[in-house]
């Protein structure tokens, strides 16, 4: 009988699942992200059953500290806070899919969000855009109230 794989510390269950199948790089952190040119960040929920944001690290000027806040704000907007979100480190270029549920993510040249943020979660598209580029060039420590305090919980239990 075999002894089922175990999954790697630091990498996404879901990507690492998929990997004879799909393309699947992953960095050991941060550190190693942000040296290499294609190095990304991938914020999940809901044990990856949600990409939520995408963000090319080349772009990131903050501490990593910083990027799992918005994993938690994130999470708490789009899952009431429930377990199962994640920050993933990995190897994509510009055009790559990043597997997931709901969809999935994209790789774009900076951030890309799911739509489901503005859609079910009652974000303003241009009001986000601007908080985290503010944390992101170090203007700003987290997500402001306004966006944290948005339709909670709204796509778990979106029913389409």
């Amino acid at each position: 009988m075999n002894k089922p794989k175990e999954i790697p510390e630091g990498q996404s269950p879901v990507r690492f699942i998929m990997a004879d199948k799909h393309s699947f790089n992953p960095l050991k952190g941060f550190g190693e992200a942000k040296a290499h040119p294609d190095g990304v960040a991938i914020f999940e929920g809901d044990y990856g059953g949600q990409i939520m944001m995408t963000i090319r690290l080349k772009y990131v000027q903050c501490p990593e500290d910083r990027l799992k806040q918005i994993l938690a704000d994130l999470n708490d907007i789009c899952w009431n806070g429930c377990e199962g979100s994640g920050l993933y480190y990995e190897r994509m270029k510009v055009g790559e899919g990043v597997g997931g549920g709901m969809g999935g993510g994209c790789i774009v040249d900076g951030v890309w969000a799911h739509d489901r943020l503005w859609d079910k979660g009652g974000v303003d598209p241009a009001k986000f855009g601007e908080a985290i580029g503010d944390i992101l060039e170090k203007r700003s420590e987290r997500l402001p109230e306004e966006i944290r305090k948005s339709e909670k919980g709204s796509w778990r239990n979106s029913q389409d």
